[in-house]
């Protein structure tokens, strides 16, 4: 099924195809094997501190958030963030210019 779908549409990154198919639908139980098998292969590929990674991980959570797992959702919540953190560093909002 992974090979087909990513044939059929090689232009949207595979987390959104997969979440936008099954979100549609409501099929969680198909999204969230695909997206944990998207998450093993970017951090095979890239190594678990890249992007890729941290935005597999933030999709998981959204997916989790849907099923209504607030637990699960937010400890994903908070590993896509600290990776993310990882790797830009700290961000600080302030306010623009007046």
């Amino acid at each position: 099924m992974e090979k087909q779908w990513a044939a059929s549409t090689p232009t949207m990154p595979m987390r959104w195809r997969t979440w936008l198919y099954c979100q549609s639908r409501h099929d969680y139980a198909t999204a969230e094997p695909l997206l944990n098998r998207v998450l093993e292969i970017r951090m095979a590929v890239f190594g678990p501190e890249y992007r890729d990674v941290a935005t597999s991980l933030d999709t998981l959570a959204a997916l989790k958030r849907a099923e209504h797992k607030p637990q699960e959702a937010a400890a994903l919540y908070e590993q896509a963030l600290a990776l993310w953190q990882k790797i830009l560093g700290r961000i600080v909002l302030t306010s623009p210019p007046t």
